[in-house]
């Protein structure tokens, strides 16, 4: 329960807009025949992360018995009136209908409002935010499934490797936030294919 209530004040402390920003995500869904309000979804999957669950059917597994509370919790956080949960497909249909740049726009709203307000200024050196760049690996395969996996050789054993380039932000008290992503791909694939066909 303390843990909601913080949840909320943080949010409307930090970002009062926030759930207008989720309205103007744009959701191509038929607006008609919407059962949820989209500002209402997007909560619904941020849940997701916020109680690092580890799929979108932990959403129905873990929370659908969860008693009212969940609801509740759900309709404060988005400002909605919505009388039940939706299904995990749900999600999956509403997510699909959302282009990326909306979540990227909202991403860039929320960074920028952080640098207006100046709750980023703790971390700043020599007057300016202090920005990190940083790869790391995302998934591992054994066996290759796209033409944009990198190889990495390791004795008599191959691995597939998918990288991500992440921009990051500084924050105070070791916080860091996304600025974006990118995935680094084998963009020389098609060229070392050819070369060994020949």
């Amino acid at each position: 329960m303390i843990a909601g209530r913080a949840l909320v004040q943080t949010t409307r402390h930090f970002f009062p807009q926030f759930n207008s920003w989720l309205d103007q995500l744009p959701d191509t869904r038929v607006q008609d025949a919407c059962t949820y309000a989209t500002r209402f979804l997007a909560w619904w999957g941020i849940s997701l992360y916020l109680l690092q669950l580890g799929s979108r059917r932990q959403l129905d597994y873990e929370l659908r018995d969860g008693g009212p509370q969940v609801l509740t919790n759900l309709n404060r956080l988005a400002e909605t009136q919505q009388t039940t949960l939706p299904v995990h497909d749900t999600l999956d249909h509403f997510v699909g209908h959302v282009k990326l740049a909306g979540w990227e726009r909202l991403r860039t709203q929320l960074v920028q409002r952080l640098l207006r307000m100046k709750a980023l200024d703790a971390a700043r050196l020599l007057g300016m935010p202090v920005l990190l760049i940083d790869a790391t690996g995302l998934f591992c395969f054994h066996q290759r499934h796209c033409p944009h996996c990198l190889v990495q050789q390791h004795g008599k054993q191959t691995l597939y490797l998918h990288h991500v380039l992440e921009a990051k932000v500084l924050g105070p008290a070791g916080v860091v936030i996304s600025l974006d992503s990118e995935f680094i791909e084998n963009a020389d694939a098609g060229a070392v294919q050819g070369r060994s066909a020949e």
